[in-house]
């Protein structure tokens, strides 16, 4: 199959996505309830994809490589993420603040300036996943990795 889902929404999401490649230019902008979003293997989100509200969102096989922070969830949103590289070059590469979550199944995750940042009651959830960067946790969030993930500094 020459394509493959990169994310399906069960809510209507607050989402700004770019996705790219060689002959490929694809802009996501407040998809509608129920949308799914199939791009050709082998794209890439190139800018932080944010979600607020009660907004769920999953990405599914999704390479994400941005300058400054890749993933944000904010107020009770939640992204799930599997099968996914999500590497921020110069930032933070997951923020969950307020009421956000994150969750990462079998995922790599690396930033430059710290892997995670949980804020308020955020929460980020981690299975068979490796974590390359400083984790920050302040209030009431939290970071949660499953016995088999891989928490490592640069």
């Amino acid at each position: 199959m020459a394509t493959r889902s990169i994310f399906l929404l069960f809510a209507a999401a607050s989402l700004t996505a770019c996705f790219s490649g060689p002959s490929l230019g694809l802009h996501v902008d407040a998809p509608t309830l129920g949308a799914e979003i199939v791009v050709p293997a082998g794209y890439f989100a190139h800018q932080t994809i944010d979600c607020s509200g009660t907004d769920d969102i999953r990405l599914e096989n999704a390479y994400i490589e941005t300058v400054g922070t890749a993933i944000r969830a904010t107020d009770a949103c939640t992204i799930t993420l599997v099968h996914s590289q999500i590497i921020s070059r110069a930032g933070v590469a997951l923020v969950a603040d307020g009421a956000g979550d994150i969750n990462l199944v079998d995922c790599v995750v690396d930033g430059a300036h710290g892997a995670i940042k949980v804020t308020g009651a955020g929460d980020v959830n981690a299975q068979g996943s490796t974590i390359i960067g400083a984790i920050r946790t302040g209030e009431a969030g939290d970071f949660n990795p499953s016995a088999d993930t891989v928490v490592r500094s640069h």
